[in-house]
């Protein structure tokens, strides 16, 4: 599992957050929240989505159980200057560099993908992890239960 290296600019998103662990997940809930008030968003730059993890500025693999809090957001890349729909926030990504994985399959096999990044690949790289946001990126017609979904995870490096 091979990622491309990728420096990515400053981004601005616009969406929902909430703060969760892996114990309480509240992805499902977060993203049918947030699904319906795309179409009030003016000025998408992309068709996609974005599943990003804001996970605390101490974060270390070796201590992050399924009880760490973190920020899950749903989000879609927007213009610096759009007008933020009611009930929407914004957020400001700082870019930097990122490896970018492709995980292939429904979404409860993700998991899978993620430990080969974090067990295999990124300790065997001339990489180490970053503390800048985590965060998947899904086309327009992605599903978590298509056996062919494909998605990019984005895993901030220095």
């Amino acid at each position: 599992m091979e990622p491309q290296i990728v420096q990515l600019g400053n981004m601005y998103l616009m969406g929902e957050s909430r703060r969760m662990t892996l114990t309480g997940d509240k992805t499902v809930e977060l993203w049918k929240s947030f699904k319906p008030k795309v179409k009030t968003i003016q000025g998408q730059k992309d068709g996609y989505f974005y599943n990003l993890s804001i996970y605390p500025e101490s974060f270390d693999l070796n201590t992050f159980t399924s009880d760490t809090r973190f920020i899950r957001w749903a989000a879609v890349h927007v213009h610096a200057d759009e007008e933020l729909p009611e009930g929407l926030e914004s957020f400001l990504l700082h870019g930097g560099l990122y490896a970018v994985f492709i995980h292939k399959g429904p979404a409860h096999t993700f998991v899978q993908t993620l430990d080969k990044i974090f067990n295999e690949w990124l300790p065997n790289s001339s990489y180490e992890l970053d503390g800048r946001p985590h965060f998947e990126r899904m086309g327009p017609d992605y599903r978590v239960d298509d056996l062919n979904a494909e998605e990019e995870v984005w895993v901030p490096i220095k």
